[in-house]
């Protein structure tokens, strides 16, 4: 019987190596991944699947990470987005927090610092439960 993933995460990059290693590492940990190589894929998929985390590549073709950030936000959000980027521009990956990102990676990814940053953007769509008292 297949155990309920932990949560559903969307990851939106156009480097298939990227795609296939933090697949891997992503469904190892006991997350249900769907995956999309570019803008226009991501916000469709986020349409039509409702992930409950969407970890986007800043660099994207066509649609780019900033401008997928910017719709995600004005049309679903309560779902998190944690901005991947292999820029080596902290002013961009800042500037992507005030846009209403939860958090960003840096590349190559530090898989330690991806599990934690991905457990508190999680963390953050759902309202735990009351503790008695």
């Amino acid at each position: 019987m297949p155990m309920t993933p932990l949560a559903r995460i969307l990851l939106v990059d156009d480097e298939i190596e990227i795609l296939d290693a933090l697949t891997e590492h992503l469904e190892g940990e006991g997350y249900a991944v769907t995956r999309a190589l570019d803008g226009g894929e991501a916000l469709l998929k986020v349409q039509n699947e409702r992930p409950d985390l969407v970890l986007l590549d800043l660099g994207l073709p066509g649609i780019n990470g900033l401008e997928v950030l910017r719709r995600l936000r004005r049309d679903h959000p309560r779902i998190p987005v944690v901005m991947l980027t292999g820029l080596d521009d902290e002013a961009l990956a800042r500037s992507t927090l005030q846009m209403g990102a939860v958090d960003y990676i840096r590349k190559p990814f530090d898989l330690g610092r991806l599990g934690t940053v991905v457990l508190a953007a999680i963390g953050k769509t759902f309202d735990p439960p009351m503790s008695p008292g």
